[in-house]
């Protein structure tokens, strides 16, 4: 049975650490509370010690760590930042937005709440029933005539839009997951729905990546445990960097065969973030919280290690932006894209641009970049990060020239998004109490133990 551990509570996960590291002599600092989804235990249990022994050797074996970002380093969903943060800084010269923040949540909620009861009719063209026959089979309790086989078919015309979803399914770990995969290829439907709304609204436009990056520093907040542990993740990185070097000075440099092996070997300690949130300027300024800065953030979380959609960013000037402005005629503009269009995908940041821009030579004239309000989708759903999690790993043992098995991956989530990369990770660590992920959990098999540190349940 695959095994996940869950920490209600994320101070514990420091633990994990120092028992790794040998800094800690004790037995293991950690407890288990409790088991769910395993048959042999009958449900919850509190194990005896050896299990405990048994768990805490599966936990500290990983090289590395790839981790969710919202609800599992932020304590909160971070997604409603981006409206709160363009309120604020909006121009009068746009638009304000055709659907409120609320409205555009709302729609997502009732689409949602169609794809978790099983209403799937409007998402297949090719069934022969009839709309009403297929919503009344959907709430008697009659199978959902929606084939798994023909799911990459899909079409969805909710609200008027349409969109395709994935080409390629990725192939789960267990067996069992399978369910999972087509309710997340589901789901992903209603989030590309969301985000065409959000686009169309007009709720994002007008922000600077350094004002979502700021945000991000001092407005979101942070898991403290979860903050604690990745700086002693780091920290541990570090160390053992500062004596490698010591030991490269000891060694004979005519041996050349070791250089060529240490060149080959695999790093110790790297960080991916892999996440369904909208702006990587976002993260990297929560980052800074962790890391103290941007240059630390740059070295710790390089732009590779960073895996999520992102907010697209115009010229100013761009016709994408000037058609949201007031007094934006049909006819004005025109052609204007042509040229520009590279615009908005480029990520330029204005941060470090000071000065008239007429003072300065023309190399160093950056023109201001600004969102247009469109999100540049990379992670949707579950099933994306799962996709993105394999490649993970494909990409590190080949540029090492390792075998998969040779790297032990470590991956933090929160809820059932993160299912998939939880069970396909060699040790998979929950953080926090997710209802949804823990039910998901026990349909597929997955038993899930409860971690807190000793003497300090809560």
């Amino acid at each position: 049975m695959t095994t996940l551990y869950r920490f209600p509570h994320a101070e514990g996960l420091v633990h994990l650490l120092t028992t790794k590291s040998g800094r800690n002599n004790d037995a293991f600092n950690l407890q288990v509370h409790s088991i769910h989804g395993s048959t042999s235990h009958n449900g919850l249990y509190a194990p005896p010690a050896p299990y405990l022994l048994a768990a805490s050797m599966s936990l500290i074996n990983f090289d590395h760590i790839v981790c969710d970002f919202d609800e599992t380093i932020t304590d909160h969903d971070t997604t409603s930042s981006f409206d709160t943060l363009a309120c604020q800084v909006r121009s009068d010269e746009f638009h304000e937005p055709h659907l409120t923040w609320s409205q555009i949540l709302q729609a997502y909620l009732d689409d949602l709440d169609k794809v978790d009861v099983g209403d799937l009719f409007h998402l297949n063209q090719n069934s022969t029933k009839s709309e009403d026959q297929q919503h009344q089979d959907c709430y008697s309790g009659k199978k959902s005539h929606l084939d798994p086989r023909s799911i990459k078919g899909l079409e969805c015309h909710t609200d008027g839009r349409t969109f395709t979803p994935e080409p390629q399914l990725p192939v789960p770990k267990l067996p069992s997951l399978q369910p999972w995969v087509n309710s997340q290829v589901r789901k992903r439907i209603v989030e590309k729905v969301s985000l065409d709304r959000v686009y169309e609204s007009g709720n994002l436009v007008g922000l600077l990546p350094a004002q979502i990056r700021e945000y991000g520093r001092s407005q979101v907040r942070l898991r403290p445990g979860v903050v604690e542990f990745l700086r002693a993740f780091v920290a541990d990185l570090e160390e053992e960097k500062e004596e490698e070097e010591e030991d490269e000075k000891l060694q004979d440099k005519e041996n050349k065969a070791d250089k060529e092996q240490q060149q080959t070997e695999q790093k110790k300690g790297e960080l991916w973030i892999l996440s369904v949130n909208w702006s990587q300027d976002l993260i990297r300024g929560a980052m800074d919280q962790v890391f103290g800065d941007e240059e630390a953030t740059r070295h710790h979380l390089p732009d590779s290690h960073l895996i999520s959609s992102n907010l697209q960013f115009s010229d100013e000037c761009h016709e994408i932006l000037q058609k949201r402005k007031k007094g934006f005629s049909a006819g004005q503009g025109q052609g204007q894209e042509q040229g520009q269009g590279q615009g908005e995908q480029e990520q330029r940041s204005t941060e470090g641009i000071s000065g008239d821009a007429s003072t300065l030579p023309i190399e160093a004239t950056i023109p201001t970049q600004i969102s247009n309000g469109k999100v540049q989708v990379r992670c949707l759903t579950g099933t994306d990060k799962l996709h993105a999690f394999q490649k993970i790993q494909r990409d590190y043992a080949d540029k090492h020239d390792l075998a998969l098995t040779d790297t032990k991956w470590a991956y933090l989530g929160d809820s059932s998004t993160d299912l998939g990369c939880l069970v396909e990770a060699d040790v998979g660590i929950i953080i926090g109490t997710s209802k949804s992920l823990l039910a998901e959990c026990e349909r597929s098999g997955v038993e899930v133990i409860d971690l807190v540190v000793k003497n300090a349940q809560k």
